[in-house]
């Protein structure tokens, strides 16, 4: 049983919490163990690149968060219901809108067709083609990857899975052809493993979009959300952005 847990991160300088009127509480933050974008590490405390681009920009802020494990889903319903603040490393999508606002991006993320490494398919056709010709795919359950999967999500040739890496050990046993993933975590979670010499991806991406933060319409401001943006520049603009990326994309392959 995988134990909850929340991870305090308070940060104190000379802008204080209290001096910030935009964020008098402390935010509050989903998230799910989905590395390199957040995870607990063997020290118990929680990293990730999105843990690390967010705890900079709300310090940059004057502000206070509190993260909370959650599983997606759930994470989405807090933020709909006005019980979370912030959700991370999120696609838009109209219906996340009326809840939600989007930050600036701040994420490169690219979404591929992950196949056995000897299997020499390439998306010379659509998704949609090739499930029509047999094709079986994977997903995870409740992720985006963008609006023509979402066409095909309930086909007969989709199989959805709880978790990425049930997809890894269905492809291996054959009883998927592929599975859609996330370039920087599949790369990260099959390294893990040991299994990035087996399955490798196509060279075309299936969708990219680059992800932003949500935060919450009901409790934040569209003044929180300038400030916010404001920050994001500011770090971006005075290399701490790029130096947290280049740390979390080393294992590009």
């Amino acid at each position: 049983m995988r134990l909850m847990v929340a991870l305090i991160l308070l940060f104190t300088s000379s802008a204080s919490m209290a001096s910030n009127p935009l964020c008098p509480t402390p935010l509050l933050v989903g998230w799910d163990p989905w590395p390199p974008y957040h995870y607990q590490g063997k020290d118990g405390h929680l990293h990730g690149f999105a843990v690390e681009v967010l705890t900079t920009v709300v310090h940059e802020m004057g502000c206070e968060v509190v993260f909370r494990e959650r599983p997606w889903k759930r994470q989405l319903q807090e933020m709909e219901q006005g019980q979370a603040d912030i959700a991370m490393e999120a696609y838009y999508t109209d219906d996340r809108a009326r809840y939600a606002w989007f930050s600036d991006t701040y994420s490169p993320s690219r979404v591929y067709l992950w196949l056995a490494s000897g299997d020499k398919t390439e998306l010379n056709l659509s998704l949609d083609a090739l499930i029509e010709q047999g094709f079986r795919l994977g997903l995870t359950k409740d992720f985006y990857y963008g609006p023509a999967v979402e066409k095909i999500r309930h086909h007969a040739g989709v199989d959805e899975m709880l978790s990425e890496t049930q997809n890894y050990t269905k492809l291996q046993r054959g009883r998927i052809d592929g599975f859609l993933g996330d370039w920087l975590a599949t790369t990260w979670n099959l390294s893990q493993q040991g299994l990035l010499a087996r399955i490798r991806h196509t060279h075309e991406p299936v969708y990219q979009a680059p992800a932003s933060f949500m935060l919450s319409r009901k409790h934040l401001s569209s003044a929180f959300v300038d400030q916010f943006n404001a920050a994001m520049r500011h770090i971006k603009l005075d290399g701490r952005y790029q130096r947290l990326l280049d740390n979390y994309t080393r294992i590009q392959d």
